[in-house]
């Protein structure tokens, strides 16, 4: 069977449906893996802040709320959860007091090797119809626009008022 072939509509922007569909895939695929972690008894915002803490524990919680893109309440309340059930520690900042950095415990630790294979039954199932150099032709080109979007200054409101 012959891959489809993207067909723009009339009057349609490339760049832009490729953002868009970027978006979708992204949030299409993030609701996939949150039916995978409920049954783990996770919800969309703690696995994702596991996710994060797997990649650097001992973040701040105001670091760790970036990250996730939620505000600093909402990550308190996420990291309460966490922290009830036993999947992460708060400790001092040994360099500020006034700060909080949020830890994996051991519960966790076990939890996130079967978070990543669940994750990966999910991407060999969604990515099952592309061959390896598609695969690669995408990474290099998400790599590419990546780089690209984090060179650029995200302006605020405020500095484009002050332009």
């Amino acid at each position: 069977m012959d891959a489809p072939t993207a067909v723009l509509r009339e009057g349609s922007n490339a760049r832009f449906e490729i953002g868009f569909g970027l978006a979708e895939v992204t949030r299409l695929l993030r609701a996939h893996f949150d039916v995978r972690m409920r049954k783990l008894g996770l919800t969309t915002a703690t696995w994702r802040a596991l996710a994060y803490l797997s990649r650097q524990d001992g973040l701040t919680q105001a670091a760790l709320a970036e990250r996730l893109e939620i505000s600093r309440v909402a990550l308190g309340e996420t990291v309460d959860r966490l922290e009830k059930s036993g999947h992460v520690e708060r400790r001092a900042d040994p360099a500020d007091r006034r700060k909080w950095r949020v830890h994996l415990t051991p519960l966790s630790r076990e939890l996130i090797p079967v978070m990543f294979a669940t994750s990966d039954e999910l991407q060999a199932d969604c990515f099952r119809d592309l061959s390896e150099h598609e695969l690669g032709l995408l990474q290099t080109s998400l790599e590419r626009v990546r780089v690209r979007l984090a060179e650029m200054k995200i302006e605020t409101p405020d500095e484009e008022a002050g332009s």
